[in-house]
């Protein structure tokens, strides 16, 4: 079979708490504190009471009532800016009951010259869930999860996706990696210091899911 290649589409950090309180995230105060220049401001930011939507060249930031996310417009090379910004943020809201912090990274493959056979052999199993599958349309995934050092949780997501075409165009698929480190923080003391430890591990994280990535498509001869 022909190669398959895949590439990091985006990688985004984010912390989730009981209540974020998304009117403090102003402009002002974004650039009082050195979270956002003052001309780095895009158009499409939002700033209302339910929630703030941040657009900048570098990266975008969006803040919801349990939810804190910060997504670098270069994943591959955000390493730097992940931690500093989120770091940064977080002690600037010490008090704030946050729950858990985490990273997700979505990898998709270039188009499948051939998808059925690529996805019947890296995924189809031989069990009586597959007995009802052998159709030519048949298409598989999975999903798999482990813990990892420092007290997070791993969880890949494997699946087909299409790109949207007109009718009566060549189906063009791909393959979806979505992979989520997340680490709880319900019974951790000092949960802004644990949150800031997690943010320093991106290019860690990054490299682990390529690597899952690359050796799943060397099952079809794919990979780097």
């Amino acid at each position: 079979m022909a190669d398959v290649a895949a590439s990091l589409v985006v990688g985004n950090s984010m912390v989730t708490a009981t209540s974020f309180n998304p009117t403090i995230f102003g402009q002002l105060w974004l650039v009082s504190n050195d979270v956002v220049a003052a001309g780095e401001f895009l158009p499409g930011s939002i700033f209302t009471d339910q929630i703030v939507q941040v657009n900048s060249k570098d990266f975008s930031l969006m803040v919801m009532a349990q939810q804190l996310a910060l997504t670098p417009s270069m994943p591959a090379t955000g390493s730097e800016l992940v931690e500093r910004k989120m770091t940064k943020i977080v002690d600037l809201i010490p008090h704030t009951p946050f729950t858990a912090v985490g990273m997700n990274f979505l990898w998709r493959t270039d188009p499948l010259p051939e998808p059925a056979e690529t996805f019947r052999r890296l995924f189809c199993g031989t069990g009586s869930a597959y007995a009802g599958f052998s159709a030519a349309d048949a298409r598989f995934g999975a999903y798999l999860s482990k813990d990892v050092t420092g007290g997070c949780r791993l969880r890949v997501d494997i699946r087909p996706v299409a790109d949207p075409a007109p009718p009566e165009t060549p189906r063009v698929e791909r393959i979806n990696f979505g992979f989520n480190f997340q680490r709880e923080l319900l019974h951790v003391e000092k949960r802004a210091e644990a949150v800031a430890s997690t943010m320093s591990r991106w290019d860690e994280f990054r490299l682990m899911a390529e690597r899952i990535v690359n050796e799943t498509l060397a099952g079809v001869g794919g990979g780097k």
